[in-house]
């Protein structure tokens, strides 16, 4: 990634850098998350730790989790031409934040909580800027054309270096966690004209994001009292009995 970043890092290269990247993002996901070969993600895993008590019981999150993977990497595949970086990353984290907020609602389940769960802490990051993207407060009326790029980027940028304010994860986790400090954000907006916004690395994000799924998965695996608790409310029994492939 050096040679590439030092052979492009003018504007004029930016689709060729956000095209490199989100191929990579779709072959770390595929080998990190899926098996195209049995056609199944590692949320099948799911279905190889409880003991069900007939063969003709299922749990469901296993196979809704296999959905929301397979959904995600056809998106990966299909979404490798793009080069804007304020259109296609803000799609490319949404796209993250649907899957894993399947994830966090079991995980709100198990734990009473889903933020910064140690070895899935790339859920709470990747919600904290969905929450920007869906309902970006104040920054909708306080600010006029900003600029965008994104970690890492080396993007060389004469008007990003004019900015008065930058906006990143760390911004982003401080001011878009709840609204206890919209107040606070008004004031730091107010004019704070031109502002930058650095958005994750996508490469780094997606290499976090299929450590925290794994993490998620060895959590449940580990865990008989969460085993428990999912099979006491999560099992659907005889499902099999009158099973037609719907």
């Amino acid at each position: 990634m050096a040679k590439v970043r030092a052979k492009w890092g003018s504007l004029n290269n930016l689709p060729k850098i956000i095209n490199y990247k989100l191929t990579r993002c779709y072959k770390i996901y595929s080998n990190e998350v899926m098996n195209l070969e049995e056609n199944e993600s590692i949320f099948c895993r799911l279905h190889d730790m409880f003991p069900f008590k007939t063969d003709n019981d299922h749990i469901s999150i296993g196979c809704n989790l296999n959905d929301a993977a397979e959904c995600l990497n056809l998106f990966l595949k299909r979404y490798r031409s793009c080069g804007v970086i304020k259109y296609d990353f803000p799609l490319i984290i949404m796209a993250f934040y649907l899957f894993s907020t399947k994830i966090e609602t079991v995980l709100k389940f198990l734990l009473g909580k889903k933020d910064n769960i140690d070895g899935m802490e790339s859920f709470t990051v990747i919600r904290k800027w969905a929450n920007f993207i869906k309902h970006p407060k104040h920054f909708m009326y306080l600010t006029h054309h900003p600029f965008f790029n994104f970690e890492n980027s080396q993007i060389i940028n004469s008007k990003s270096k004019k900015a008065k304010l930058v906006i990143d994860t760390i911004f982003i986790m401080k001011f878009y966690s709840n609204d206890s400090k919209n107040e606070e954000l008004s004031e730091v907006l107010k004019n704070s004209n031109p502002v930058l916004v650095i958005f994750p690395d996508i490469i780094k994000l997606t290499k976090e994001f299929c450590i925290s799924a794994n993490n998620f998965l060895d959590l449940i695996d580990s865990n008989h009292v969460f085993k428990q608790k999912l099979m006491d409310d999560m099992i659907l029994k005889n499902f099999f009995e009158n099973y037609e492939g719907y």
